[in-house]
């Protein structure tokens, strides 16, 4: 599942269960959206358990329509087959991790209020 929601300027990406092509097709556009408009996005893996290869792509385009639209991108949680896979990848060289929520908020300069 992929779910987006904004609280406040934090727009929180929420992906849990399996990273999966319908999955991706079915959000890419609205989470693409609003990465490239910038800001602190938050990567919530912390219920991901397993990724595909066009999951991997997903967060691949999310990487890059951060860096076109100058959004600050943490990925909170990955862990696991899914973050084995990332790391395989070379994924965890391209995004800013953290174990906990309060770390992924305090890299971004984000409250822990909003959550």
């Amino acid at each position: 599942m992929i779910k987006l929601e904004e609280r406040g300027e934090l727009a929180v990406i929420t992906v849990s269960g399996a990273l999966t092509w319908s999955e991706v097709r079915a959000q890419h556009v609205a989470v693409r959206a609003r990465v490239e408009r910038g800001g602190p996005v938050l990567v919530d893996a912390r219920g991901l358990e397993s990724v595909t290869g066009l999951g991997l792509r997903f967060l691949l385009a999310l990487h890059r329509a951060g860096a076109h639209g100058g959004a600050r991108v943490v990925v909170v949680g990955l862990g696991g087959a899914a973050r084995e896979l990332a790391s395989l990848a070379g994924f965890l060289e391209l995004y800013t991790t953290a174990p906990t929520l309060e770390e992924a908020l305090a890299w971004l300069g984000v409250s822990e209020e909003v959550w």
